[in-house]
């Protein structure tokens, strides 16, 4: 994912359809977070759901940047108004198991903001989050493929997307508790 471009998709000149971008930002600002309100960015994120052309270009290409005071040494799934935040707008738009990237990680930061995590010290003396209640983590995957699938009936996209999704979403999943 190194050598990819990508848009913002706050940036005024982003056009789902016509972005010649490889990826699109989805940016977090604390801003954002400090007023509590999603609706402008479901508003936005709207964009890549609402049409089919949208739906079929943006799959697998999201990735989520979240803004931090320069003081912040935290990961953002242990800051609480970064975590209700983020779970305030996957009510309103929860189609992040279609959208988001899958193979650097981004599927993964997506459920450690749903579910939570926990601070763990490894052998080195360093610090690693860890999501630690795995029937959380199968409860939100399943929960997250549910919206995705509903995503997709809307679109009138066929059943064979689900299977490649849930293999993509189950890659990522797994990934994520053989990194240590």
């Amino acid at each position: 994912m190194v050598n990819n471009s990508f848009v913002e998709l706050s940036s005024p000149c982003f056009h789902p359809a016509q972005s010649k971008a490889d990826l699109v930002r989805v940016r977090l600002t604390r801003a954002h977070i400090a007023s509590g309100q999603v609706g402008p960015l479901v508003d936005q994120l709207m964009q890549l759901s609402d049409t089919l052309p949208g739906v079929q270009r943006w799959k697998d290409k999201l990735i989520i940047g979240i803004e931090k005071s320069a003081t912040e040494t935290r990961d953002a799934s242990e800051i609480p108004e970064v975590v209700h935040y983020f779970r305030q707008l996957t009510r309103q738009w929860p189609f992040w198991a279609h959208f988001v990237e899958k193979e650097c990680g981004t599927m993964g930061a997506v459920l450690r903001l749903l579910i939570g995590t926990e601070r763990m010290r490894t052998s080195d003396g360093h610090h690693s989050v860890l999501l630690t209640d795995a029937d959380a983590v199968r409860a939100k995957s399943k929960w997250l493929f549910a919206q995705m699938k509903h995503l997709y009936r809307c679109h009138g996209l066929p059943e064979t997307e689900d299977v490649e999704a849930a293999r993509a979403m189950t890659r990522a999943v797994n990934a994520m508790f053989q990194k240590t």
